[in-house]
């Protein structure tokens, strides 16, 4: 991202990415697939957890999706909470979700901090987790191949 004064907004040490938006009520029919392959990932995620779903306020997409290209040696490569404070947009998200459109055979991958573990990207794979601290992750940069997601957020109507 470039500042009106032509200086970085984003510090590509913290994050190196290209990135580019899809609204909920994107009409195209490649959005309206992936929001039916989407809700087919977050029933079963519901049955689990059953709290997130029924226990909870009305909930669902209302914000942006974000497509994210992230380049050999890029990524959001600092620790990050996607809930943060009380401020939008974050305040009012519940649930993240986020889906690999490439699979990375190297050291590319997603970190969870307090689960301890690293997933490996997989063309097609779509985890959902909480918003809150409790899920802090990162993405490790792979230094040969670049990694494609769609990631996004259901937030509290």
């Amino acid at each position: 991202v470039i500042g009106r004064d032509g200086k970085p907004v984003v510090d590509t040490e913290k994050k190196d990415s290209f990135e580019m938006s899809f609204l909920p009520d994107d009409p195209s029919p490649e959005w309206a697939r992936y929001v039916t392959a989407l809700q087919q990932c977050t029933m079963p995620y519901c049955t689990k957890y059953e709290y997130a779903a029924n226990y909870v306020g009305a909930w669902g997409l209302s914000s942006p999706t974000n497509l994210q290209h992230y380049p050999p040696g890029g990524g959001y490569k600092t620790f990050h909470t996607e809930r943060r404070d009380r401020t939008e947009p974050g305040a009012s998200r519940h649930l993240v979700f986020m889906t690999y459109l490439t699979d990375v055979e190297d050291a590319g991958g997603t970190e969870f901090y307090h689960q301890n573990c690293v997933i490996r990207p997989r063309k097609g794979l779509t985890l959902i987790w909480p918003a809150d601290w409790t899920f802090m992750h990162r993405g490790i940069a792979s230094p040969t191949q670049e990694k494609r997601i769609m990631t996004g957020w259901f937030n509290f109507s």
